[in-house]
């Protein structure tokens, strides 16, 4: 990236009488970017604002999302944060087919699960954009 300070460099060696390429080499300048700043006689930072792309390169693939998203968004920053939002709910997987009686002892029962670390807003509006999108959760 060009700095205005190596472009008014390149002005004032300019200036001075330099040849192209020394006033190029002492500004820091290639000498093809040296060459469009002598033509555009303007700063990088007024180039900047006139070469400025205004338009679309791609269609947009979130467009139909957008207005969704928003309406979830302004709503999850209104929401209280101690207050939990129920994720959608996933179809129920298929009944497993019933297994054969074993003749072994039942095992001990398991150990209580320990409850699931409080989510931070920011996880469950990971969550949510997934839902919308109709991806995996992230992993936590």
């Amino acid at each position: 990236m060009v700095s205005d300070q190596q472009v008014k460099k390149l002005f004032r060696f300019d200036a001075q009488g330099h040849g192209k390429q020394v006033a190029a080499d002492k500004a820091g300048l290639d000498p093809k970017t040296a060459r469009k700043y002598r033509h555009l006689a303007r700063l990088p930072s007024e180039v900047q604002t006139i070469m400025e792309r205004s338009w679309r390169t791609r269609a947009d693939a979130f467009a139909e999302f957008w207005p969704e998203m928003a309406q979830r968004l302004e709503a999850a920053l209104r929401r209280p944060a101690g207050e939990t939002v129920a994720p959608p709910v996933a179809p129920e997987p298929p009944a497993a087919p019933a297994r054969a009686a074993r003749s072994e002892p039942p095992s001990p029962p398991a150990p209580p699960a320990r409850p699931a670390p409080e989510k931070t807003s920011f996880e469950n509006l990971e969550d949510e954009m997934a839902s919308l999108l109709g991806r995996p959760k992230p992993s936590s």
